[in-house]
C-alpha cells in the first residue's frame, strides 16, 4: 500500500501568489539595499513580511508600500499630496 500523499496541483492563484512574494535576498535586490537592511526593516515593522514555515517572504505590495513611504518621507514639508 502506498502511503504517500497525493501530489497537489498548483493552481493559477497559487502561482500568482508565489510570483508576488520575494525572499529577503530578492527583496533587497528590488529595493537596492542589503539583505541585512531588509531584515532590520522587517524587524522594525517598516517592511511588512510574512512567515511560511521557517521562511520569511515580502510581497510585491509590501515592497511598493515601503517605497511610497520612503518617497513621501524624502519630500520637503508641505509638498506631500
Amino acid at each position: 500500500m502506498d502511503n504517500t500523499e497525493p501530489q497537489r496541483n498548483e493552481t493559477n492563484a497559487d502561482r500568482s501568489l508565489i510570483d508576488d512574494m520575494f525572499n529577503p535576498e530578492e527583496a533587497a535586490h528590488r529595493l537596492r539595499i542589503s539583505r541585512t537592511m531588509v531584515y532590520k526593516l522587517m524587524s522594525s515593522g517598516e517592511l511588512r513580511s510574512l512567515t511560511i514555515g521557517r521562511r520569511r517572504f515580502i510581497t510585491h505590495e509590501a515592497i511598493e508600500r515601503f517605497k511610497r513611504m520612503r518617497e513621501r518621507a524624502s519630500l520637503p514639508p508641505g509638498s506631500q499630496s
